[in-house]
């Protein structure tokens, strides 16, 4: 969810969860957690997340079995990474 100040808060309640908090496994708990506040939109998938920033920039965190977040690896990703380039450009 993004906040009307743009802070992205992100609930985890599996243990597949996504939340970007840095944990090095994911958590089989809930927990909120806000990443920074310059965020446009957010999508969740079962175990990954992807999100636009305000300048445009995509990021993605979570699990990467398939390769779903698009950095290239399968290694998952437990904080944000940026994906490609700008894509308000």
């Amino acid at each position: 969810m993004i906040t009307r100040r743009q802070a992205l808060l992100a609930l985890a309640v599996t243990a597949l969860a996504a939340c970007g908090d840095s944990e090095s496994a994911p958590s089989a708990y809930s927990a909120a957690v806000k990443l920074s506040s310059d965020w446009k939109s957010v999508a969740a998938g079962t175990s990954h997340t992807a999100a636009v920033k305000t300048d445009g920039t995509l990021w993605a965190w979570g699990d990467n079995y398939y390769g779903q977040l698009g950095d290239g690896t399968t290694t998952p990703q437990w904080s944000p990474v940026r994906i490609g380039r700008n894509l308000s450009t």
